[in-house]
């Protein structure tokens, strides 16, 4: 009988330091002070049932389990090791700002980059009112060729050129035709050459405040601003250009001439060039320099370069024949240098030639812009 209660009580023991050993072992992640308590009443257990009881076959249990519970404490030490060899994350704080910058670099909307880097537009703005002050030798080089007044400049280039504004965007197109309707005596169409990227950044807006039709600002000779609404006609993503419609039906003087083919062909690397537009929000500003190249090619469109000082807001504006004084392109794209905190080349723009745009204008029933001849 007492042989019987001993294995009873062994039997008892076995199963309750199984249990606390199995629920000890599903605490492994409490805290240590919890694991010694733990561990603490198992010992306990352990010497009030060894009091209670004597014989071989419980000093026999009594060992196995000691033996269970040193694996034990092995295994919690084992846990605890790994436990303290993880380390923490460390956030590196120049690798999260490249990033913001990297996304930041990514968009389209010249506006939101302008926002973001105020002190770089500073330094751009700088720049431009340096370059604008050193157009007069240019000028003067120009008159002297070709005996063009300054007169006959502003009215052939900088008043033809317009403004094309948004909430945050802001670019530049020309007037390239004011022609009277044919059945509506006195009243005219007016279209102005711009950049696609131009009224798509705005049109993104206007989707956003549920406006229509774009704020196109025009100029006299006094420097007085006008402005008004126009719609969009036609557009080309692979060109970059779009055509835009005056809602007035007035009559507009200042309208640029167009560069026939034929006067197309004989512009090479190195002919002057004047690069107009509305840089930075800017008025119409001329800026001077050359072709540069004129075999670029983006998504199958050909690109001519030139290095007339060109900065955000030019897009959409005219690159004139300095000899001429016609339009020859339509300002696209300027280089940035650098994704983190893009760097504007100011001398490497990118612009539509004519003979890109004008079987676009053709297939599309505009031959009426085109000069007669080409």
């Amino acid at each position: 009988m007492k042989r019987v209660l001993i294995e009873i009580s062994t039997i008892t023991l076995g199963l309750f330091v199984l249990s606390i050993t199995m629920g000890d072992l599903a605490r492994l992640k409490d805290s240590d002070f919890e694991k010694k308590i733990q561990l603490e009443k198992i010992s306990k257990a352990i010497l009030l049932n060894k009091d209670s009881h004597s014989g071989e076959e419980f000093n026999a249990s009594a060992r196995r389990i000691e033996a269970e519970l040193g694996h034990l404490r092995d295994e919690i030490e084992g846990v605890k090791e790994k436990l303290s060899s993880i380390k923490k994350p460390v956030f590196d704080e120049k690798y999260l700002r490249k990033r913001e910058l990297d996304f930041l670099g990514s968009f389209e909307n010249a506006g939101i980059l302008v926002n973001q880097n105020k002190k770089q537009i500073s330094e751009l703005k700088a720049q431009l009112k340096e370059q604008i002050e050193t157009q007069g030798e240019l000028l003067s080089e120009v008159k002297a060729k070709g005996g063009k007044s300054r007169s006959e400049m502003v009215n052939k280039m900088l008043l033809p050129t317009v403004q094309i504004s948004g909430d945050e965007n802001v670019g530049s197109g020309t007037i390239v035709g004011s022609i009277l309707r044919s059945g509506d005596k006195g009243r005219y169409s007016t279209y102005i050459l711009t950049a696609n990227h131009v009224v798509r950044n705005i049109s993104n807006e206007k989707q956003r405040t549920g406006g229509e039709g774009f704020v196109v600002t025009t100029y006299n000779q006094k420097g007085a601003k006008t402005d008004y609404v126009a719609d969009l006609v036609l557009r080309n993503e692979r060109l970059d250009v779009a055509l835009l419609k005056m809602k007035s039906g007035e009559r507009f003087d200042a309208v640029a001439k167009l560069a026939t083919r034929e006067e197309l062909k004989k512009l090479t690397v190195w002919s002057n060039v004047f690069a107009i537009g509305c840089p930075l929000g800017n008025d119409p500003i001329p800026t001077g320099g050359f072709i540069s190249s004129q075999n670029s090619h983006i998504k199958g469109a050909g690109y001519w370069m030139v290095n007339a000082p060109t900065y955000f807001g030019n897009s959409g504006g005219g690159i004139f024949d300095a000899k001429t004084l016609k339009i020859i392109a339509v300002f696209s794209k300027i280089y940035t240098h650098g994704k983190i905190r893009p760097v504007v080349i100011s001398h490497m723009g990118l612009v539509v030639p004519l003979q890109e745009i004008y079987p676009w204008l053709e297939t599309n029933g505009f031959q009426c812009l085109i000069p007669k001849g080409s």
